[in-house]
């Protein structure tokens, strides 16, 4: 879910942008004020969605855009419009909560494929090649580095 600020920037934005329509803005105007109404909000619902259910490994566009209400495509489409992909944002969420997980004191005790599997990796190679790639460091590494020492699987 948004922090406080970026909901408060979301909401203003489209008071904003529902203002600009309302007053017969001009036509770039108009068209940026659509573009970022229901798509940035329906946006926002899946992004939030996906970091609810991240930890679901068979987390597909298919569930987003049932609980949106919108087909696939539209789902799609979406996160093509943020720049991303279904898929990347997923998997850099999960990747991102395993890094945080691998540095927080309270998981210390869980090895590295427990907190693979709880942010939805099945395969832990597969968690490591794109925890790798994405942060240019292995999970064990990450956890030396934050000064956990406990032997890891």
């Amino acid at each position: 879910m948004a922090s406080p600020p970026e909901l408060r920037h979301l909401i203003v934005s489209q008071i904003t942008d529902l203002v600009a329509l309302t007053l017969r803005a001009t036509r770039d105007a108009a068209h940026i004020a659509e573009g970022r109404g229901v798509p940035a909000a329906r946006l926002h619902a899946a992004k939030a969605y996906v970091m609810e259910n991240s930890g679901r490994q068979n987390l597909s566009v298919a569930d987003v855009a049932k609980q949106l209400g919108v087909s696939n495509r539209h789902v799609q489409r979406l996160f093509e419009s943020d720049g991303t992909t279904f898929s990347t944002f997923l998997l850099d969420y999960r990747v991102a909560c395993a890094y945080r997980m691998l540095c927080r004191p309270q998981y210390r005790h869980w090895d590295i494929g427990k907190i693979a599997g709880y942010v939805g990796f099945s395969d832990l190679s597969y968690f490591g090649r794109c925890f790798r790639k994405i942060y240019g460091s292995t999970p064990r590494d990450i956890r030396r580095a934050d000064g956990n020492s406990k032997p890891l699987s």
